[in-house]
């Protein structure tokens, strides 16, 4: 996926009557990429948020940090698995 500022540049490209080729060359992705972004095909399909197995610890995570200035994952482990 291209960044949206890409996009508006091959847009504003398009307009001034770059051709295809033209457009790829400045912008330095593919003919075809170029193509689909200007048949109006740019729309992405959002991914799901990813799960972590951290999420239930990050608060006990983040106190440590702050707290203890804890940086060791080893004995983070070790605290956590101590608290179940």
């Amino acid at each position: 996926m291209i960044r949206s500022g890409t996009i508006n540049t091959i847009h504003e490209l398009a307009t001034q009557g770059k051709s295809i080729r033209e457009i790829a060359r400045i912008v330095g992705i593919a003919r075809n990429t170029v193509r689909r972004y200007l048949r109006g095909k740019q729309e992405a399909i959002p991914r799901p948020k990813r799960v972590s197995k951290l999420d239930p610890f990050k608060g006990q995570i983040r106190q440590w940090l702050a707290e203890d200035h804890l940086y060791n994952c080893e004995t983070m482990l070790l605290r956590l698995q101590e608290q179940g």
